[in-house]
């Protein structure tokens, strides 16, 4: 019953816009005069529900970007609010990042939040012709990676939203000593 409701109520969040016209159209043709008064309430409503949401991606964002890397339960508590509101706003900010430096991803349904810093140093490790391993031992000392999956989901993320170009053959094939990892960073938790 309770799935129900909410299928039901994300079907109504979705198309109450097209449901209002209409229901404006269909009054304007009955009396002109109170379908102009609908349609000012309609603007009112839109506008009414549709900044907070705007705000709310924008304090994100910006509490975000403060980190280098950070989940969404810390996420919720810094912000705030919920978990799943939180969840749901990464996943649409997930959705609109082909062209942002940070990058957000989905793994084993939670959400992380890597800063431009961390994906540039990733970037570098990539093109260089490091392995997930290699990259995960570099990057854990930099950014508290915990998995060597959390690389592969940066790599995946990354191709998915083309901003990762294939590496030179000549890189792959050649096998890496452990001295060639870069020199790690300080240890940075907040900028």
């Amino acid at each position: 019953m309770n799935k129900a409701k909410t299928s039901l109520y994300s079907f109504f969040k979705s198309f109450w816009p097209f449901f209002a016209m209409f229901i404006i159209v269909i009054t304007f043709f009955l009396n002109i005069m109170i379908a102009i008064w609908m349609t000012f309430i309609f603007l009112l409503l839109s506008v009414i529900l549709y900044l907070p949401s705007l705000s709310l991606n924008n304090r994100v964002i910006n509490i975000m970007t403060k980190h280098l890397k950070i989940e969404d339960k810390e996420l919720a508590i810094m912000a705030n609010k919920t978990l799943t509101l939180i969840k749901e706003v990464m996943h649409d900010l997930s959705l609109k990042q082909k062209r942002r430096e940070w990058l957000i991803v989905s793994l084993n349904n939670r959400y992380i939040f890597y800063n431009a810093k961390i994906i540039n140093i990733y970037k570098q490790l990539y093109y260089r012709g490091f392995t997930d391993k290699q990259a995960y031992e570099s990057l854990s000392k930099t950014a508290n990676l915990k998995t060597r999956s959390e690389v592969k989901a940066i790599e995946n993320t990354l191709k998915v939203h083309d901003r990762l170009l294939e590496r030179d053959l000549l890189i792959k094939k050649k096998p890496l000593n452990v001295d060639t990892y870069p020199q790690p960073i300080k240890k940075l938790g907040k900028i």
